[in-house]
C-alpha cells in the first residue's frame, strides 16, 4: 500500500500491511495496554509525549507548542520552531538497542524475551505480478 498518494510507485514508498491473526491482534492489544499502564504508573514517559497516551492527541501537542511560543513572545524571547515528520520513525529504530535499553532500565528478562521474539526475524513481503519480494527483514 502506498504511504501517500501522488508519490512515485517505487519499492521504498510502500508501507507494510500486517495480516495478523485475530488472536494475535487481541494479544497485541493486551500487551500494549499493560505496557502503557506500566509506563504511566512508573512515570517512564516524557511529560510532553502525546503519542499513544490517553487524553493526548495532535491537538494537545499543538496547544502545548502554541503556549510555549506565546509565553516566549510575552517574555520577549527568541523562539525557533523546527518541524519534523516522524511518521515512519519506528521503522528506523534499532530493535537490539531498544531492547537493551528496555531490559537495563525498565523490564526484566522474561519481558525482554517476549518482545525480542515479537520483533526479531520478522519479514515483510511484497507480491508484485505473482512474484514475492522481501521488503523489510
Amino acid at each position: 500500500m502506498l504511504k501517500k498518494t501522488g508519490i512515485n510507485p517505487i519499492l521504498k514508498n510502500y508501507r507494510p500491511v500486517s495480516n495478523l491473526l485475530f488472536a494475535a491482534k487481541i494479544a497485541e492489544k493486551a500487551v500494549i495496554d499493560q505496557l502503557m499502564a506500566h509506563c504511566t504508573t512508573s512515570h517512564l514517559l516524557p511529560d510532553n509525549q502525546s503519542s499513544h497516551r490517553k487524553h493526548h492527541s495532535t491537538e494537545t501537542a499543538l496547544v502545548k507548542v502554541h503556549n510555549v511560543i506565546i509565553a516566549s513572545m510575552d517574555n520577549q524571547e527568541t523562539t525557533f520552531l523546527i518541524l519534523l515528520d516522524l511518521g515512519t520513525a519506528f521503522y528506523t529504530i534499532n530493535h537490539s538497542l531498544m531492547m537493551d535499553i528496555l531490559e537495563n532500565n525498565y523490564f526484566g528478562i522474561v519481558v525482554k524475551r517476549w518482545f525480542r521474539s515479537y520483533l526479531d526475524e520478522r519479514q515483510q513481503w511484497l507480491r508484485l505480478n505473482n512474484i514475492c519480494l522481501t521488503v523489510f527483514s
